[in-house]
């Protein structure tokens, strides 16, 4: 993953992690930080065993 994308994946989890805490629910953002993380980590797993 990019530096951008990782960078836009992370401010709209941040942001959807906020507004929906807004509205008094947490575990939705929970969920969706452990996500974006599980995606992150496998992306960059991936690109570290392509790169020589």
């Amino acid at each position: 993953m990019s530096f951008w994308l990782s960078l836009i994946g992370y401010q709209a989890v941040w942001f959807a992690a906020v507004i929906v805490a807004g509205h008094g629910l947490v575990w939705p953002g929970v969920l969706g930080t452990l996500v974006y993380a599980l995606v992150n980590r496998r992306a960059r797993a991936t690109s570290a065993s392509i790169s020589p």
